[in-house]
């Protein structure tokens, strides 16, 4: 299978508060979760509410070096994952990530990579 993603990918779990954004509600009550991977472009969230692909959320993601990365994310794609509750799978693209905190994640990334055999 062709590989299409930009970043490299870190399976990572890190901290993630959220909050959906829409038109009527700025932004809904803030919700914590942890990623299941992370690059420079986006992340998979694990939650346990419903979104759509399209939906925005705003993210706090707080790194294990305790630095807090702010950005908001497009979904991009919604699985549900059925552990003892329901729960989903979220791909979100980051869309207004500032250049300091992108490059942030890229060196979180490239720093946790597990070293090549």
């Amino acid at each position: 299978m062709l590989e299409k993603r930009k970043f490299i990918r870190l399976n990572a779990y890190v901290d993630v508060a959220w909050a959906k954004t829409t038109v009527s509600h700025p932004s809904s009550a803030i919700q914590g979760d942890k990623s299941k991977n992370i690059s420079e472009g986006g992340l998979c969230l694990n939650i346990g509410e419903a979104v759509n692909a399209g939906d925005v959320l705003d993210l706090m993601i707080k790194l294990p070096n305790q630095k807090t990365l702010r950005s908001k994310g497009r979904v991009q794609w919604v699985k549900e994952s059925q552990v003892v509750t329901k729960r989903y799978d979220v791909g979100l693209e980051f869309l207004d990530i500032s250049a300091q905190d992108r490059e942030e994640m890229k060196a979180f990334v490239l720093r946790s990579q597990p070293p090549q055999k």
